[in-house]
């Protein structure tokens, strides 16, 4: 039997990582009576650090994974540091402007509105 590092699933083990936290933040989110919001964003944070030191400890390799569609190079390794960091910020930005707990097209239901009515007025006549 071959282990994970050997067989080339180690390089993916940040990916494992971040995705256990996000199910591990869903749920925090899903059972907390209050403050969840909150809760789950620090376990979010604390997926995204835990998923960037098993990045850091990630070696670069030119092999190629799964028939050459994946590639664990430095290059790769770069991009996902830059969206970690993005995801931290995202979610550091949530906790300091807060979240909205409508959902994003209901925020911008009646600007859109506004837009079609100046362009197309004809889809709010009101038929006869």
């Amino acid at each position: 039997m071959t282990s994970a590092a050997s067989s080339g699933l180690g390089h993916f083990i940040p990916e494992a990582v971040l995705l256990a936290a996000a199910v591990a933040s869903m749920f925090v989110h899903l059972f907390a009576k209050r403050g969840g919001r909150r809760a789950a964003g620090y376990v979010a944070l604390a997926g995204i650090a835990a998923a960037a030191v098993a990045l850091a400890l990630t070696p670069p390799s030119a092999e190629t994974f799964f028939a050459g569609h994946l590639a664990a190079d430095g290059f790769a390794l770069f991009f996902k540091a830059v969206i970690l960091a993005a995801g931290a910020l995202a979610i550091v930005l949530a906790f300091r402007f807060g979240i909205f707990p409508k959902p994003f097209l209901a925020v911008l239901d009646k600007p859109v509105e506004k837009i079609i009515r100046v362009v197309n007025p004809a889809h709010f006549e009101v038929p006869r």
